[in-house]
């Protein structure tokens, strides 16, 4: 099998590399400080580095090159959500099939992620699908009741969206925004306000058929996270104590993925409870960010990732699935100050201290600068078993005390 990927880290790329005869990695600038082996690197078939992979221009002339081998490739892989939309252009570019591109842009662009959720008959927010200051000043109404939500297009939905309650609060949104041109686009939805419990659900598909699924509750709801970064994560619901729950999510993500027609892969959705009404709020082909991955291989003994390029790849899997009896919390550890110089990072050892913290990952490091809005900067991921969720919130609590990360 020969394959491309787009931004894969190492992990990936030697699961895939184990398995294919032909690799080709696609890398941006940004990833300029993404650690690879020598072994790994040597493997590799050819490395093309390019400034971004939202440059159209800069994507033609990769096809291009690996057109001229006169060489079949048959998948290419996405390492993050940033490279999804490149991987569907790619990809339909190399197929001379639209539906890898119509896919990739029905699981990044909000509006299109909801003409699937009417297709699908799920529930959803009432929304505007693009509005600007312009228009808010030319006195345009948007058609919504305060409050609502506003958010970018396309891109990362945890910066640069905000629960909004007036005019002047949407005016003073549109001053203020701060968007990264990697990690968003440049128009507005607007949505109605939905204040019911956040949570999403990680699954895996084989022939139509889910064969893994788990659902985790957001300790707060995304929207406010930039503000109580202390509870940036979510914890794990038990699916012998919520069974409704996960037979509701299984029952209408099939009438998903038939109106997707993505039978095998992986998938992540965000989706709010209200008032026992399930409202679907965003919908990836890809797997969670920000440890969600760790989690789920502490508390059910998989690691989604390998399971996943083993449908993608026609192995076989390996889902010997442990049914946890603790609830497990991943949990995006940072400053509590929104930005400055990093003064000191507590190490992995003082974190595992903690009988009770299963796993940690630190990618930030004394002396760099950091700011909560640098949706890039990443800080300490950590994994948190549990009793239940008030044990949950003083075992946090208890590590933002003892090991803080000082700015």
């Amino acid at each position: 099998m020969k394959i491309i990927c787009f931004k894969c880290k190492e992990k990936m790329l030697k699961k895939i590399l184990s398995e294919s005869e032909k690799v080709i990695l696609i890398l941006e600038s940004i990833d300029e400080t993404v650690p690879y082996s020598n072994e790994t690197l040597e493997k590799l078939y050819k490395i093309y580095r390019i400034n971004s992979i939202d440059s159209i221009e800069e994507l033609v002339a990769v096809y291009q090159d690996i057109l001229n081998e006169k060489d079949n490739y048959d998948k290419v892989f996405a390492g993050e959500e940033h490279a999804v939309l490149a991987v569907g252009f790619f990809y339909s570019l190399l197929k001379k099939d639209f539906k890898y591109l119509e896919l990739a842009i029905g699981t990044r662009d909000k509006r299109a992620m909801k003409e699937h959720f009417k297709n699908a008959n799920l529930d959803f927010a009432k929304f505007k699908s693009s509005y600007s200051l312009e228009e808010l000043k030319a006195g345009i109404g948007h058609g919504l009741t305060y409050p609502i939500v506003a958010k970018p297009a396309c891109g990362m939905g945890s910066y640069n969206t905000e629960v909004l309650y007036n005019s002047k609060q949407l005016e003073k949104y549109f001053l203020n925004l701060n968007l990264n041109q990697v990690l968003h686009s440049d128009q507005i939805v607007l949505e109605e306000y939905i204040d019911g419990k956040e949570y999403h659900a990680d699954m895996l598909w084989k022939n139509g058929e889910c064969i893994f699924l788990s659902i985790f509750q957001d300790l707060v709801p995304r929207i406010e996270v930039m503000k109580k970064v202390n509870r940036n994560g979510s914890f794990l619901v038990r699916k012998e104590l919520n069974p409704i729950l996960y037979q509701e999510i299984e029952k209408k993500h099939i009438s998903l993925i038939n109106e997707l027609k993505y039978f095998d892969g992986i998938m992540h959705t965000e989706f709010f409870v209200k008032d026992g009404k399930i409202y679907f709020s965003e919908i990836a082909k890809r797997n969670g960010g920000g440890a969600i991955v760790q989690a789920i291989n502490v508390a059910f003994g998989i690691d989604l990732i390998e399971e996943w390029l083993n449908i993608e790849l026609g192995k076989k899997l390996n889902l010997n699935i442990k049914h946890p009896s603790k609830i497990y919390c991943r949990l995006n550890f940072s400053p509590l100050k929104a930005e400055g110089i990093i003064k000191y990072v507590p190490t992995k050892e003082d974190y595992l201290s903690f009988p009770w913290i299963k796993h940690v990952e630190i990618f930030i490091k004394e002396g760099q600068k950091y700011s909560h809005s640098t949706a890039y900067i990443k800080s300490i991921y950590l994994v948190i078993e549990a009793e239940d969720e008030e044990d949950l919130i003083k075992k946090i609590d208890e590590v933002y005390e003892k090991y803080p990360i000082v700015i």
